[in-house]
């Protein structure tokens, strides 16, 4: 990946630097089963395209060489038995 296929192509396009925190709660845990409370945050900087989702806050056709943010949470309940 050190090298492009064409020269005229930015040395750092498509690269992906992520940040991700989460953490997992257990508020009712007994010997047979138990409920754990999931919650997690995702950064994204891709360089010089567009995520896969397709959102972000630069266009990348106006300025390519800027790096595109995206974020993405989640939350869950798991059961386990």
């Amino acid at each position: 990946m050190s090298r492009h296929a064409l020269p005229t192509n930015p040395l750092h396009q498509g690269d992906i630097d992520a940040y991700t925190v989460g953490y997992r709660w257990y508020p009712i845990m007994f010997s047979r089963s138990g409920l754990a409370f999931h919650n997690e945050f995702s950064l994204v900087k891709t360089q010089g395209m567009q995520p896969l989702s397709g959102t972000g806050i630069i266009p990348t056709a106006t300025f390519p060489t800027l790096p595109v943010w995206s974020s993405s949470a989640m939350a869950g309940f798991d059961f386990a038995f």
